[in-house]
């Protein structure tokens, strides 16, 4: 919600809603579709009297243009001189497209103000309800016949056609069998009474009779040019629709195709990652192994850390003693050299006092090594830990890219089924309808054969006069092996589909 100088809590937007119905018989097959459009309108505001600024000005700018545009559309439909409707020039225009100048029924409820300020506003909305309401629509039901619709026309039309053409035949020979009988009574007339040449009332009536035979002719060959013409366009429809059976059986091939491309590529993938993971598997083993010896290691070398440690702090209080009796002794060197001096003794004192020295310097260098190599051991755990943290961290993302690549894999399956089971389902759809057309039309045939053998010329001309004695319904026959076998077919590709799924996941 945005505040502006007109309206403290301003929500002003075009909505636009789009709810698409579609109805189909389920005993005729027609399909009736429709939208229902309910759209919201923003209100016309000027810019100068709601001090907008920034985001709100660029907004309330690109509102104020779509209703411009859309004010010049209506203005177009409602004026005979123009040609050309700017539906293109807005998104707005373009939604609203078929409610203002195409197949629907539109209703428009305006709102306005009773206030005196908003008196501008409230004369710019109502002179758009008038432009508006000079707008007058057509709308026709959208229906689409289906192939079974089609064919009964077909088989009707010809059907109509035929008994057109059997109705010309016979009058062509009762228009043959009429002329010699006539000229033969006219010659004899004129050889029993000379030259006279007087018409006789039988003459009249013949001449009658030919005349309104010859019209009739004429109405039935412009009959049955309409009937050409109309049978030709159900011909090249049904043509179409072949041509449509054959695109989709290619469709439906290349889909074969691709889905099989698609499995053998399953399961390279899923061999590829079989071996991805075994190899990582086999990895890990390794640095396990590897890091449970690291650990030995480490535990070892604390050991004896600790008990060279210990050495080294015996030692240490040895040499501190030592130290402290060296010192008590030298006193005592000192008075006993004082007391009575003897060279032997104070001989034997220093080689013990050198040589506990070199051993000191001997435990503090023990002691030293005993060090670095601690610290070293610690180093190498460390980076032994690292390479198995990088190693846990790589096997969770191939596990995790592994399992992104199979749900992406059974989604690719699962949508190329789906399509496999639409095309088949429309294949299957034509090919009934075509040998329905082709049943009808070898069922047609068998009436007018008998009609033709077992009447006369007055009988046959009598049912002629009557063709939609032979107007029987004719019902498609459903294939509903081929229906089942493709439903079979698709169910089996989606059990494959889903079998190289859960070998996956395994």
């Amino acid at each position: 919600m945005a505040a502006t100088k007109m309206n403290e809590r301003s929500s002003r937007s075009h909505s636009v809603l789009l709810v698409t119905l579609s109805q189909k018989n389920v005993d005729t097959g027609v399909v009736k579709s429709g939208k229902l459009y309910l759209v919201d309108l923003a209100g016309s505001e000027m810019v100068r009297r709601t001090e907008a600024a920034g985001r709100r000005l660029e907004e309330a700018k690109m509102i104020n243009r779509s209703l411009s545009t859309l004010g010049n559309v209506i203005h177009n439909l409602t004026d005979p001189k123009m040609n050309h409707v700017p539906y293109r020039n807005s998104t707005l225009t373009r939604i609203l497209q078929d409610s203002f100048g195409g197949n629907s029924r539109t209703t428009l409820i305006v709102n306005i103000s009773c206030s005196v300020w908003d008196s501008t506003e409230t004369l710019s909305t109502l002179r758009f309800g008038t432009r508006a309401k000079k707008i007058k629509n057509q709308a026709v039901i959208n229906e689409r016949k289906s192939a079974d619709d089609l064919m009964d026309i077909v088989t009707m039309l010809q059907r109509d056609l035929q008994l057109e053409r059997n109705r010309v035949d016979l009058l062509k020979n009762r228009l043959e069998t009429s002329t010699p009988h006539e000229n033969v009574s006219a010659s004899s007339d004129q050889g029993r009474s000379g030259m006279r040449s007087v018409p006789t009332s039988a003459h009249e009536t013949a001449m009658s009779s030919e005349a309104s035979t010859i019209e009739a002719m004429q109405q039935l060959q412009k009959k049955f040019k309409k009937l050409e013409e109309e049978y030709l366009k159900v011909q090249l429809e049904s043509d179409r629709r072949g041509l449509e059976i054959q695109d989709l059986k290619a469709r439906l091939d290349s889909k074969a195709q691709s889905m099989e491309s698609f499995k053998f590529s399953c399961k390279e993938a899923d061999k590829e990652n079989k071996r991805i993971v075994a190899r990582l598997e086999c990895s890990l083993k390794t640095k396990d192994s590897q890091y449970s010896v690291l650990q030995s290691d480490h535990k070892q070398l604390e050991f004896k850390h600790k008990e060279l440690t210990n050495h080294a702090e015996k030692l240490q209080q040895q040499v501190d003693m030592l130290s402290s009796q060296g010192v008590n002794r030298s006193s005592l060197y000192d008075i006993a050299e004082l007391q009575s001096p003897g060279a032997g003794v104070k001989g034997k004192e220093s080689e013990y006092l050198h040589a506990m020295q070199q051993k000191l310097v001997h435990l503090v260098a023990v002691q030293r090594q005993l060090l670095g190599k601690v610290a070293a051991s610690e180093k190498n755990t460390k980076e032994a830990k690292r390479k198995v943290t990088v190693c846990d961290d790589r096997i969770k993302e191939l596990r995790a890219s592994n399992r992104r690549i199979t749900e992406r894999l059974r989604k690719e399956a699962e949508k190329h089924v789906e399509e496999l089971i639409r095309l088949r389902g429309h294949i299957s759809d034509f090919q009934g309808a075509q040998d329905a057309h082709l049943q009808s039309y070898g069922h047609m045939e068998e009436p007018f054969i008998r009609a033709l053998r077992g009447g006369g010329a007055e009988g046959q001309v009598d049912s002629m006069e009557h063709p939609r004695q032979w107007d029987d319904e004719v019902r498609p026959i459903r294939r509903g092996s081929q229906c089942s076998s493709t439903s079979a077919t698709s169910e089996e590709s989606l059990a494959e589909v889903m079998r190289i799924h859960s070998d996956q996941r395994l």
